[in-house]
């Protein structure tokens, strides 16, 4: 009886440590595999940054490009609201704007001004004042007008006494008239008239005069300056005629 007492001890004392064997086996596996998705999850993270910062780094990259190519477009393609600011004074800045309204001044019988050159301006070679104007027209032409502007300011400081004088004053008074800033226009349009009045600018700048200062609601100088410009170019081009019968129209000239 005591050997078979001993031997169901003996029995179970086996089974509780075979059992318990077991359940260490399981929580040693279950241990394992926690551990494993956890450096997976953590490798997956740190993957994950890496790959946020080098996309970071690739904008931080963009923008200091996209920077660089707005101050490059800034200084390659100035505002046209810029022109004539921060620039020494052109030949027209010294004169009296109001002299353009005033209409009487516009009468044949007035001489046109000789201009005296300046004693600090040194005389150009000959030829020089042409390739002057050329490049300065080309500038026009293509409408870089802060060029144009710089340009034609520069010939007719130079070159007072140019046969292309009346000429650069159109044109000069062009490159205003274009950038919206009639007054300076109508200033350069009548100059090129009144040095020339019977130049091949003259029926133009008288013209386009009639047409800056409608632009500055000078109707009744701008109807004047048109009457003028029929009287003494009855035969001027046909678009001319048409341009001026329009302007007329629209003013309601008498």
């Amino acid at each position: 009886m005591l050997r078979k007492t001993l031997l169901l001890f003996s029995i179970c004392v086996l089974s509780v440590d075979l059992l318990a064997s077991q359940d260490y086996n399981i929580q040693s596996q279950q241990l394992k595999f926690d551990k494993a998705e956890a450096e997976n999850d953590y490798n997956q993270i740190e993957q994950q940054q890496k790959e946020i910062q080098a996309l970071l780094s690739r904008v931080e990259l963009l923008e200091h490009k996209i920077s660089a190519l707005e101050q490059q477009i800034k200084s390659v393609n100035p505002s046209p609201n810029n022109l004539s600011q921060g620039k020494p004074k052109s030949p027209q800045d010294s004169s009296d704007p109001n002299d353009v309204f005033d209409i009487s001044t516009l009468s044949s019988d007035n001489k046109p001004k000789e201009l005296e050159p300046k004693s600090s301006v040194v005389a150009n070679d000959v030829g020089d004042d042409k390739k002057q104007y050329d490049l300065a027209l080309a500038a026009l032409k293509e409408n870089k007008l802060q060029i144009a502007e710089e340009k034609f300011a520069e010939f007719l400081t130079k070159n007072p006494q140019s046969p292309l004088i009346s000429n650069a004053y159109f044109w000069y008074g062009e490159v205003f008239f274009r950038s919206a800033v009639f007054d300076k226009a109508t200033i350069n349009y009548l100059k090129g008239y009144k040095h020339s009045p019977k130049g091949a600018k003259a029926a133009d700048s008288l013209l386009k005069l009639a047409i800056a200062l409608s632009e500055l609601n000078k109707k009744q100088e701008a109807c004047g300056v048109l009457a003028k410009l029929e009287a003494e170019f009855p035969s001027r081009p046909a678009a001319s005629i048409k341009r001026a019968k329009d302007t007329k129209i629209k003013l309601g000239c008498n």
